[in-house]
């Protein structure tokens, strides 16, 4: 009965977790989102994004990593923690997740691009010198399923400080 028992749960671990697994191709790593902005213009769009990234990117040294005025793009290094739940936090509590953000600015609207999706795990000696912790690109389904709304939720933040005029 207990070999049966062992034999249940070994199935449905390995089955249950399977798929969570999958590896994602690298067109899948590149989020997009777009919203409107009625009255702004792309000069105040593209001004307004460069403070809201070097307000809100701030684990970054250099939180604007490229801008184009002519263009109204602004491209932020930014950072946000993985959301960790139940299991998950066994082994990624205290994870960041590092992106990069480009935001084009349009006449009333702005389209928001975030890539080179990455993990961070915290140090885990005492010596930071030596133990920085570990960063590797996001490469299974299940990592990007937990991190697609919270770049959807920066997103949505900018969005919204961009209509309220904040800036």
């Amino acid at each position: 009965m207990l070999r049966i028992l062992m034999l249940l749960l070994t199935v449905v671990l390995v089955t249950g977790c399977s798929g969570s697994f999958t590896r994602i191709s690298n067109s899948e790593k590149t989020l997009h989102a777009a919203g409107e902005v009625p009255g702004q213009s792309r000069e105040q769009l593209y001004e307004a994004t460069k403070i809201w990234m070097e307000k809100n990117f701030t684990m970054a040294a250099r939180p604007i990593v490229d801008e184009d005025v002519q263009k109204g793009t602004v491209v932020g290094n930014g950072q946000v923690d993985y959301p960790c739940s139940l299991f998950s936090c066994l082994t990624k509590s205290g994870w960041k997740v590092s992106f990069l953000m480009k935001v084009a600015a349009a006449n009333g609207e702005i389209r928001t691009t975030f890539w080179d999706l990455n993990l961070s795990s915290p140090p885990q000696g005492r010596d930071a010198v030596f133990d920085q912790g570990m960063r590797s690109p996001v490469w299974s389904r299940r990592d990007l399923e937990k991190i697609r709304p919270l770049l959807m939720e920066v997103h949505a933040d900018l969005l919204a400080e961009l209509r309220r005029g904040a800036y």
